[in-house]
């Protein structure tokens, strides 16, 4: 992930955390402080790893989730603490990318990225055992068969999402219900699967988010999605997206908030989560669009 998306990522998480809203999900995790027993925050890291299933996962340093405070963490310690968390792993760990993100409180969280596209995750458990964590919720269990099997068989199947476009507008208008502003996102994407066979996004399973600098969070409605080239392995119709090999496609979104301003500071963010059918882990990809055009007061639009 580049910087910028690990940045929004990391701020759009804390900005929950401050409204004391749950956070910890299958890609996020919150620490107070750096773990300080190395062989369970590798288990940890595996289970959390594992459960994602290909797609990254965020842990936040100097975040505590319970009182809704950035208590701010010291990144220097990572040289000392990873290497003796991947001392626990069974062959490989996952690669870690590190962020300090710096915060309203003056504060600085360290935000870390896990790459989780080379699971499955062993850890060195008593006794000389091998032990293949497994994160439900927010406690970490052992593996069973289904989850090895979903695991190998998800991770194949799932596309992969690549940004060529994205803009997002904003536009004035007014009804009988009085003025509003009306948001519209469109994303250019290359996707190509990773295995044989083919994958069904349904529309209803899609979710969509912005957020506009610390000021203004969006939750767009269900996508639209259309074909972005002849011939395509793309096949979109008003409920779903089939996913056949790869292709360029169109999502495009709305929604409508009332009122007669908004905050037009750049960078604008979206974060794009496509749940397959049938599955539990979405193909994710975020957008960041820094470049604000104000086209006479009426309509702002921001793009890549």
């Amino acid at each position: 992930m580049r910087p910028t998306e690990v940045e929004a990522w990391a701020l759009e998480t804390i900005e929950r955390v401050r409204a004391r809203q749950p956070v910890e999900d299958t890609r996020v995790e919150l620490k107070s402080t750096w773990p300080a027993e190395p062989g369970e925050a590798a288990r940890r890291i595996a289970g959390h790893a594992n459960a994602a299933r290909g797609s990254p996962i965020l842990w936040l340093i100097g975040v505590d989730e319970r009182s809704g405070v950035v208590v701010g963490a010291e990144r220097a310690e990572l040289a000392n603490w990873y290497p003796q968390v991947g001392s626990h792993f069974d062959g490989l760990a996952p690669a870690v990318t590190d962020l300090n993100i710096p915060t309203a409180e003056k504060l600085t969280v360290v935000a870390l990225v896990f790459e989780t596209d080379r699971s499955p995750y062993v850890v060195k458990a008593s006794n000389d055992r091998l032990e293949v964590p497994w994160r439900e919720g927010t406690r970490v269990r052992s593996a069973t068969r289904e989850d090895l099997l979903r695991l190998l068989w998800r991770l194949h199947r799932l596309p992969t999402l690549e940004q060529r476009r994205g803009s997002m507008t904003a536009t004035f208008g007014g009804d009988a219900a009085g003025p509003f502003v009306e948001w519209t996102l469109e994303a250019w994407l290359y996707v190509y699967p990773e295995g044989e066979g083919y994958v069904v996004f349904p529309v209803h399973k899609c979710i969509i988010a912005a957020r506009i600098g610390e000021a203004l969070t969006l939750t767009f409605d269900p996508p639209r999605f259309v074909p972005g080239g002849i011939p395509s392995h793309l096949m979109a119709t008003p409920h779903d997206l089939t996913v056949e090999g790869p292709g360029m496609v169109v999502l495009t979104a709305s929604t409508k908030i009332p009122g007669t301003s908004a905050p037009f500071v750049a960078p604008a963010v979206a974060d794009i989560r496509l749940m397959p059918a049938g599955g539990d882990v979405p193909a994710v990809i975020t957008l960041v669009m820094n470049t604000v055009q104000n086209e006479g007061g009426r309509q702002y639009r921001w793009s890549d």
